[in-house]
């Protein structure tokens, strides 16, 4: 029996995988999918679809397919030698020396192990220096600890402690 002759069905249960692949199912088989501007639908021999979605167009050469505002767009893992401007994203892979071993934080002056993902510079952030550098941190550095302040109101992200924001994890499927 050929393996494609069946539909894949949904999965049962409460937990939270089979809850997520149900829920990428139903998008997958709704309209909704269809109104990427430029998607087609394709037929395929099994009596299903093939969904071809267009590239994306970057107006910017900092800017790579994935619309993250990279630093060096041709070299997107986080380099400690290299400085990085606020505004811009680094990735940190899994494998890095950053996610695996750490580096020796400025401020805590410990090594600090990054958790992989992209992120964002809050500010502008200096290469690395023989006393270390400014590790990217989750939670970020005075999280719960400080009490916000000011006029409006400065909180954990607004410290001049916090130099990376991680804004999308990294998940292993």
């Amino acid at each position: 029996m050929n393996q494609f002759q069946r539909c894949p069905q949904p999965p049962e249960g409460l937990g939270q995988d089979a809850i997520y692949f149900r829920q990428l199912l139903k998008y997958v088989e709704s309209n909704m999918i269809r109104s990427v501007k430029g998607a087609r639908l394709i037929p395929d021999a099994r009596g299903g679809y093939h969904i071809i979605l267009p590239k994306q167009k970057t107006s910017s050469s900092t800017k790579s397919q994935s619309g993250f505002p990279w630093m060096y767009p041709s070299h997107v893992e986080l380099d400690p030698t290299l400085a990085y401007s606020a505004g811009y994203c680094a990735y940190i892979s899994p494998l890095s020396t950053l996610a695996t071993s750490g580096m020796t934080d400025l401020d805590l002056t410990i090594p600090v192990v990054s958790p992989p993902g992209v992120w964002l510079a809050m500010q502008d952030v200096p290469p690395a220096v023989t006393a270390g550098y400014n590790v990217p941190q989750d939670p970020v550095p005075g999280a719960n600890t400080e009490a916000p302040t000011g006029t409006p109101l400065k909180g954990d992200l607004d410290s001049t402690s916090v130099y990376w924001v991680r804004i999308q994890e990294f998940r292993l499927c």
